[in-house]
């Protein structure tokens, strides 16, 4: 199975597979159904990116942020999940890393 977002004819997750071709799932519980990046982590969960925010996704669950202390998180734009298993987010105002629970923004000089 392939997972992709961004699509320009998709809202939601675009999912690919053999046997079912091309579909959308749609995710009603996030916030912005216009994804623009995703990561997967080891543990399972699904990072997704949007205008709105950020969700992670698992088992069927997901939990949003728009501000981590004093981190925008709008505009993701990209996501990396390091070999650490911290989180890293581009968005429109620079970077944000998630490590454990802690938020913290790096900004452009």
């Amino acid at each position: 199975m392939t997972v992709a977002c961004g699509s320009p004819t998709i809202t939601g997750l675009a999912v690919y597979d053999d046997e079912a071709g091309l579909r959308a799932v749609h995710l009603p519980q996030l916030a912005s159904q216009q994804l623009q990046s995703l990561a997967d982590e080891a543990a399972g969960g699904l990072w997704l990116g949007s205008a709105a925010g950020v969700a992670r996704l698992q088992d069927g669950q997901a939990e949003q942020w728009r501000h981590a202390d004093d981190a925008e998180l709008n505009e993701v734009e990209a996501i990396l999940v390091d070999r650490q298993g911290r989180v890293w987010f581009g968005t429109n105002d620079g970077l944000v890393l998630l490590e454990g629970d802690a938020w913290r923004r790096f900004r452009q000089t």
